[in-house]
């Protein structure tokens, strides 16, 4: 009984720490995502302003 407890305890476990994970790295590469394209939006603005004042 004491074994099959175990047994059973562990995947779960195992499973809710990998979808911990998961999420984790998602929400990582979208946040990176968005601040690349934020970065990139605003490096083009600059560029934009400094052509249009030369």
């Amino acid at each position: 009984m004491a074994q099959t407890t175990l047994d059973s305890s562990r995947p779960a476990r195992t499973r809710g720490g990998g979808r911990t994970i998961m999420w984790g790295l998602i929400v990582l590469s979208c946040v990176f995502v968005l601040v690349l394209g934020i970065a990139a939006v605003v490096d083009l603005r600059d560029h934009d302003r400094g052509e249009h004042r030369v």
